[in-house]
């Protein structure tokens, strides 16, 4: 399935997720090497955990049912695979949205058991002399953040991830005519100057904001995860 994405910044190492996007924007810090590469294999321990939790019968059978329901579901009710046109689309947006948020909660609830029951054997690892240069907080929420970003990409790999083409199909079908409006507009405003959005001079940006443009053309255009892709989002509201 990630080969048919083309997503080039999404590997698996041993059934892992692991996102190496960097969206090329900076120069790493030097001094801020030991922690990064703490964090990113404490992260890979962690998946690796989580991987082989649903490993376990029970579990993989949980996945495998629900997996089958939604594909089955969706299936019943985007059109067949006839060539997309605005005037054979009748997907109800509504029962679309529903379904959708249902394998969003399913995934929600799946992270959520394994942080619960799992989190005193993420804290034993994290405190293993491989990652004693991972820097944290008083609080530990750098630590916990890591731990939940971990848990999710992993569960997304395993639910999402058979889904994918059949909810983009889904999702395509039912927004077809938004998206191609969209489309439009975003080619219409492509060449405008930072002025034309009102943008006051010291806000404007020198490169025309291509560090953000990389970041979502990186982050969301070639990633395959959606908790990938929204990080890549919020990161492009922070630069």
């Amino acid at each position: 399935v990630l080969d048919e994405a083309g997503d080039s910044s999404l590997s698996l190492s041993k059934q892992v997720a692991i996102s190496e996007s960097s969206y090329g924007k900076r120069t790493p810090d030097p001094k801020s090497e030991p922690n990064n590469n703490a964090r990113m294999h404490l992260k890979r321990s962690i998946q690796r955990y989580v991987y082989r939790l649903f490993l376990l019968p029970s579990v993989e059978q949980l996945i495998s049912t629900f997996v089958d329901a939604a594909m089955k579901k969706v299936m019943t009710v985007a059109p067949g695979p006839s060539k997309p046109t605005s005037h054979q689309f009748k997907v109800d947006k509504g029962e679309a949205t529903e379904d959708v948020e249902k394998i969003r909660d399913f995934v929600d609830q799946v992270q959520e058991l394994i942080l619960d029951g799992c989190h005193d054997d993420f804290v034993s690892m994290s405190q293993r002399r491989d990652f004693a240069a991972l820097v944290d907080d008083s609080d530990n929420s750098i630590r916990d953040n890591l731990f939940r970003e971990a848990v999710r990409e992993q569960t997304e790999l395993e639910v999402y991830v058979p889904l994918r083409s059949t909810i983009s199909k889904y999702l395509v079908y039912a927004w077809f005519n938004e998206d191609m409006e969209m489309k439009h507009k975003m080619k219409a405003l492509a060449d405008k100057p930072q002025s034309y959005f009102r943008i006051p001079k010291e806000h404007r940006s020198r490169s025309d904001w291509k560090s953000v443009s990389r970041i979502l053309h990186e982050g969301v255009g070639r990633s395959t995860l959606p908790c990938v892709k929204l990080r890549a989002v919020v990161d492009a509201a922070k630069e």
